[in-house]
């Protein structure tokens, strides 16, 4: 898994499950639910990353290609909850 198609949750659980919970574990890719995959099919919302063990989220052209860079920012911490 991972590379240039990002990581699915099955890939980030065997990560954490491999590296155990002391080291950070930095996942790419991540696609918030209202964006469109693309290319991307195995690509997984921000919050089933943080569920399967993810530690920090990569998260960039749903940001940086978006109109409104600070709306969409604002919808990815609105999915990710308290």
């Amino acid at each position: 898994g991972g590379g240039a198609e990002g990581a699915s949750t099955e890939d980030i659980e065997r990560w954490r499950g491999g590296i155990g919970n002391g080291t950070k574990l930095a996942v790419p890719v991540m696609r918030p639910s209202w964006e469109e995959t693309g290319k991307q099919s195995r690509c997984m919302t921000p919050r089933q990353a943080l569920e399967a063990g993810a530690d920090y989220l990569g998260i960039g052209r749903p940001i940086t290609k978006h109109p409104d860079p600070r709306e969409a920012v604002a919808k990815v911490l609105k999915e990710l909850g308290p």
